[in-house]
């Protein structure tokens, strides 16, 4: 390429370092993927989204929708025969919902909030 700028030693070591350049030319780093499994990678497959709804964290739910759910379980107790001491467990469980969320609302959100 440069044979009239190099000197004889030089192209000795010029030569080396086309080598170490092109040393890995024929080494195979990546395959060439098909459209089939391009389109396999962006379409969503039902067992793993299984997978990763169970590792998502179960969100809170609100107070309210806590003890409309509740009410339901009473209702279906209530179906059921010798539900008496399950409904005096449901409603102490209701009692300690109502009581504990009323700690929570007594919380002050923001500091100028007692003047709304």
């Amino acid at each position: 390429m440069l044979p009239n700028l190099l000197e004889e030693e030089d192209t000795e070591e010029f030569s080396e370092y086309q080598e170490y350049l092109t040393v890995d030319d024929n080494i195979i780093t990546s395959e060439v993927r098909s459209i089939e499994q391009l389109v396999d990678d962006c379409t969503p497959n039902p067992e793993e989204d299984t997978e990763d709804d169970e590792e998502e964290p179960a969100t809170i739910p609100t107070a309210a929708c806590a003890l409309d759910s509740l009410t339901s379980v009473r209702r279906y107790v209530s179906s059921l025969p010798g539900s008496d001491d399950m409904l005096t467990l449901v409603g102490q469980l209701e009692n300690f919902m109502l009581k504990e969320g009323a700690k929570v609302q007594k919380k002050q959100s923001r500091l100028d909030s007692f003047l709304h």
